[in-house]
Parts: C-alpha cells; structure tokens; sequence
C-alpha cells in the first residue's frame, strides 16, 4: 500500500490531481493512475516492488520500495518554478 501527498507545509496542495505509478522508473509501465483528494493526498494498492510516481509538471518524480505487508509514505515535492 502507499499513501502520500503534497510536501508538507505547501501553499498549494494540488487536490484532484492525476498522479501516474510506474513500475521501475519513469520508463516503466503504469501499473496504477490515482487521483488526489481534496487535501491532495491519495493512496494505492500496489504489490512489492519499486515504483515511481509522475505527475507530467508539479511534482518532481518520486522512485519508492514497496515492502510486503508494510505501508510506504510518499511526499510529492512541487517543482520549483
């Protein structure tokens, strides 16, 4: 399972934001699409393994570990302009 959402303390958390989860790297297929809720935050259901998750221009890509039976916390940080 992960969770996550906008860095904390952001001005702006992007609520219902597309957010892509690929398997591997940025080249890997998406394995999973989710869509931010109205704080920004999300959560998915994902098998162990490494995923990275993409959002096309806010977010800067995140690349996490999947542990069997645990959760991940992924912070999506806002690309500075």
């Amino acid at each position: 399972m992960m969770a996550g959402g906008p860095e904390p303390g952001s001005p702006t958390p992007m609520p219902r934001t597309s957010v892509l989860v690929r398997g591997g790297g940025l080249a890997g297929k998406v394995v999973a699409k989710v869509t931010t809720d109205a704080s920004g935050a999300f959560r998915v259901a994902l098998p162990p393994g490494t995923y990275t998750l993409f959002e096309s221009d806010k977010y800067a890509p995140q690349t996490v570990a999947v542990e069997p039976g645990n959760y991940v916390t992924v912070t999506l940080m806002i690309l500075a302009n």
